[in-house]
């Protein structure tokens, strides 16, 4: 059984409607990986924000750590602190 750990995401763009205090503090395994990360944190703006609908801006999303973007596959340590960059556009 795995220990849990505790990751606090920074939110930016469209996603500051949702979480409007602009970061969540998050619960996983120990053996979390950015894209377990983000199935995480999906599910934890669902439970804060049951009106949140921009689930696939969250899947085409960026983590960054520092000033990093981190691969899908990079394995989270306790008590990180990760942004999620949503896609922009424009001109």
């Amino acid at each position: 059984m795995s220990s849990e750990i505790t990751i606090k995401v920074l939110v930016f763009g469209v996603f500051r409607k949702y979480i409007d205090k602009g970061n969540v503090t998050v619960r996983v395994n120990s053996d979390c990986s950015v894209d377990m990360l983000k199935k995480a944190l999906k599910d934890e703006i669902i439970k804060l924000n049951p009106q949140f609908e921009d689930v696939e801006l969250l899947d085409s999303s960026v983590f960054a750590k520092g000033n990093h973007i981190i691969s899908q596959n990079v394995l989270l340590t306790d008590n990180e602190e990760v942004c999620v960059l949503p896609p922009v556009n424009g001109g």
